[in-house]
């Protein structure tokens, strides 16, 4: 099974009731369908990022890869950049002896390769954010009707 969260069949399940209710094409819903269905894909995919950091036990490294202090944690783009960086990219990138400086421009190169192999990623990341801080861009509703 590819569920790794508890939480997973439940963001599953809302997301596939979403994605039958926008493939029917009710315009009265669509938005909100298609809404909900990138939304869930961002939950899904940071819930099991979350639960294989945690079962790898890798929670201290990815803070201290990033250098988050106490009280600062990594988001969904930071789990999934330490993880492709870590697991799957190579050469991988040290941010260790950086300096501050260097650490930045680092940090833009890890998220720029992060995007060449996860194309879409920017799109989810940006929506689900947007969402999350109540920014909703309904621009293209009236494309709808």
């Amino acid at each position: 099974m590819p569920e790794s969260s508890n939480d997973a069949p439940i963001l599953i399940a809302i997301s596939y009731q979403a994605h039958d209710r926008a493939m029917s094409g009710n315009n009265l819903t669509l938005l909100c369908d298609c809404t909900v269905m990138i939304v869930f894909a961002g939950f899904f995919i940071e819930a099991n990022l979350n639960h294989i950091i945690e079962v790898m036990g890798k929670e201290q490294e990815i803070n201290h890869f990033w250098g988050y202090g106490e009280g600062k944690k990594p988001g969904i783009q930071d789990k999934l950049a330490w993880f492709y960086n870590s697991y799957g990219d190579q050469p991988s990138i040290n941010l260790g002896d950086a300096t501050k400086g260097e650490k930045k421009n680092l940090k833009k190169e890890l998220y720029a390769r992060l995007r060449r192999k996860f194309p879409g990623f920017d799109e989810l990341y940006d929506f689900r954010n947007d969402i999350s801080h109540r920014k909703i861009d309904r621009s293209f509703c009236c494309k709808l009707e």
